[in-house]
């Protein structure tokens, strides 16, 4: 379709080209968008592909670090500037629709979370003392359970010890790796026997270093024994009393895992 314009004076023409104001009341026409020009208000979309971090766990880490400071953490919160943020588990990507300044700032963040993670590989020893007659001791190794877990990631062991059906030692670990190559270790560990007297009585958290990957280290002796003098005595450095037998002593060594 042509489009005839009847234009009335005052115009300057040069060249064939309008150079001056055409009439205040022509309407202006907004020079159209060159194509792949994204204003910075504009929503647009785009996938992030991860490699290693799982990409729900990616969305929920970056939704809880949106929400304000003391809100509801279960209460789904986008970034400024999103619209969209949904996790592609199959695929591994997250579907990101918002700005595009805004989309820069969520895929920095999954760069940050989407890292190699570290291994640890942590052995135990749950070992048996029992105690003779002519007051010699003899150690038996009743397990020796390996986990494998990430750098300050939590995980959990149970074992039963022999000819004890109803009672076991749960150990909860968390590693972290030090700059220094050394290895801190976070134990939660309880001795069960199947009564909750007992339970209460050797619950034990502790902290240990291990100045050395790959080195053993003797992490707490735990006493079955209810009677708290007993319990008192196996805290001290004195030898543990004879009615404390038979004694379980915890050992552990970690590495770092690389693959």
């Amino acid at each position: 379709m042509n489009l005839f314009l009847r234009i009335t004076p005052p115009l300057i023409v040069a060249t064939g080209t309008v150079v001056a104001a055409i009439l205040p009341s022509l309407p202006v026409f907004a020079r159209p968008a060159q194509a792949g020009l994204v204003a910075p208000g504009d929503i647009v979309g785009k996938k992030v592909a991860l490699k290693y971090m799982v990409s729900s766990e990616a969305v929920r880490i970056i939704k809880e670090t949106a929400a304000p400071a003391g809100a509801d953490q279960s209460a789904s919160k986008l970034p400024e500037g999103i619209a969209e943020l949904t996790p592609d588990d199959a695929y591994n990507t997250v579907a990101v629709r918002g700005t595009p300044k805004a989309i820069q700032e969520v895929e920095a963040m999954i760069r940050l979370l989407d890292v190699k993670a570290r291994l640890v590989r942590i052995e135990l020893r749950l070992i048996e003392i029992r105690r003779a007659d002519d007051g010699t001791r003899k150690e038996t190794l009743l397990q020796s359970p390996i986990i494998s877990t990430t750098n300050n990631t939590q995980a959990m062991v149970s074992f039963q010890t022999s000819g004890e059906a109803r009672s076991g030692t749960k150990v909860i670990v968390t590693p972290h790796l030090n700059g220094d190559d050394s290895i801190t270790l976070r134990l939660s560990l309880a001795r069960d026997s199947g009564s909750k007297e007992s339970v209460a009585a050797s619950q034990i958290n502790t902290v240990t270093r291990l100045t050395r990957q790959g080195e053993w280290k003797t992490i707490r002796t735990l006493s079955l024994s209810t009677d708290k003098k007993i319990q008192e005595a196996m805290l001290s450095a004195k030898p543990a009393p004879a009615a404390a037998y038979p004694l379980y002593r915890l050992d552990a060594a970690a590495t770092e895992v690389f693959y």
